[in-house]
């Protein structure tokens, strides 16, 4: 992942993931995290919660797995953050043109990738399944089978460009690129 990341942008990824096995002061000193489940978000305190949410609309990014019916963690951060809103990742959405030209992203069954926008930028995105598992290759997903890890290294480099420079594309500075590779 970090070889394919690095060879396709100016991004570099450290060796090693950072792994905090709690929400603290460090972990909201990164622009994003990524959390396996939404219970991880929801078993935090109040404290903690506020520090988050602080955090998310300082800029930060969220990314949660798993997500599949996660109501309680949506209603709280729209009680949160009022002037936000869920909605399911369009066909159109920077998430899907930021880097690679997407057709869709892949679902768990019926369910989809959401979004919530706020200060007119993604937030936080909820991933119905464990894409985790289907962008390592040491690892099936039970969810995204028959995601490819091609497929995988494109939704995750589109989604690094996403968290790194939110809304980069409107500046249409790559649209003459993006137009020469549509022909």
């Amino acid at each position: 992942m970090k070889r394919d990341v690095s060879g396709r942008t100016s991004i570099e990824l450290m060796e090693q993931v950072k792994q905090n096995s709690q929400l603290n002061a460090d972990s909201l000193s990164e622009p994003w995290l990524w959390v396996a489940s939404p219970a991880i978000i929801e078993s935090l305190s109040r404290s903690e919660r506020a520090e988050l949410v602080s955090w998310l609309q300082r800029g930060g990014f969220l990314v949660v797995e798993n997500y599949k019916n996660a109501g309680d963690f949506r209603n709280k951060i729209v009680e949160a953050m009022p002037q936000g809103q869920w909605k399911l990742i369009p066909p159109d959405h920077e998430l899907m043109r930021s880097f690679h030209l997407l057709a869709s992203l892949p679902q768990c069954g019926d369910i989809g990738w959401e979004g919530f926008q706020f200060d007119q930028r993604l937030a936080v995105l909820l991933i119905p399944g464990d894409f985790i598992e289907a962008l390592t290759a040491a690892r099936s997903s039970t969810c995204f089978p028959n995601l490819t890890s091609e497929q995988a290294s494109k939704i995750f480099i589109n989604l690094m460009m996403v968290v790194l420079t939110t809304d980069y594309k409107k500046d249409q500075v790559h649209l003459p690129e993006i137009l020469k590779r549509l022909r």
